[in-house]
């Protein structure tokens, strides 16, 4: 009987899905606001992002992001589990949220035109309701690295399961590139971010191989990239055009 109580409820894991999603649009929306009200595009471009294609079926897994956020909080198999995932999201929107507000950085590159006429609803929700600003770090590649460590602790997969999740999680941050939404910089910060939460939030169950090294293998690859790409880095600065400005305040005050 007590292990039963400690499976969370639909209402549980749906308070916590609500919560995060809450506090995430809050929060996303109003540095997005803020960012473009002070009209300053500040870009960090490495040597690395001019050399990355522009691949029109990646918005494919990049626009599966929003439906592993709903799934995730419930495939936690524990009260537990659900506990620790709400933190993390919830740390990693705030994380975010100060990086985005004290350092407003732009995507920098020009974004070629889609060609695949099924893919316009997808582009198009992107080009409405998002601008080039809260780009570092990246909250696709947070939230997906959060939701990997969901699928690997349930027991509710096979392993086949799970593999397949992983490598389409992978997709979801690696697409980020690929469609022309962020730059390197914006995944390496993700990833240091993401490492910082699971140091400072730790999984008690498996604190060893979820925490310490899963997180010095983000930390590695982190380290190594940006020893690589740091004496190749571009900033550029320019304001946003009062054009601009006045056209994006106006779409998401729609009584102004």
């Amino acid at each position: 009987m007590a292990k039963t109580e400690l499976i969370p409820t639909f209402k549980q894991r749906t308070k916590a899905m609500l919560l995060c999603y809450v506090v995430f649009i809050i929060l996303y929306m109003s540095a997005q606001y803020y960012s473009v009200y002070r009209g300053l595009d500040w870009s960090i471009v490495l040597t690395l992002d001019t050399y990355i294609p522009f691949i029109e079926w990646m918005i494919i897994p990049y626009a599966t992001s929003g439906l592993f956020f709903l799934l995730a909080f419930y495939w936690t198999d524990t009260r537990y589990q659900l506990r620790l995932l709400t933190k993390r999201m919830l740390i990693v929107s705030g994380i975010a949220f100060i990086g985005f507000i004290t350092f407003p950085i732009a995507y920098a590159v020009d974004k070629p035109q889609h060609t695949i006429t099924l893919f316009n609803p997808l582009f198009d929700f992107i080009t409405t309701w998002d601008t080039h600003y809260n780009q570092a770090p990246s909250l696709h590649v947070a939230y997906s690295i959060v939701f990997m460590t969901v699928v690997e602790q349930t027991k509710r997969f096979t392993k086949a399961t799970k593999a397949f999740l992983q490598l389409w999680l992978a997709l979801v941050a690696l697409s980020t590139l690929f469609v022309y939404q962020h730059h390197l910089i914006d995944i390496i910060t993700a990833i240091v971010v993401c490492l910082l939460v699971f140091y400072f939030v730790p999984n008690k169950e498996k604190a060893l191989y979820l925490n310490i090294k899963k997180g010095l293998l983000y930390f590695i690859l982190a380290t190594i990239l940006l020893f690589i790409l740091c004496d190749t880095t571009s900033i550029y600065l320019s304001p946003h055009s009062a054009l601009e400005k006045d056209v994006y305040l106006l779409s998401v005050i729609p009584n102004a």
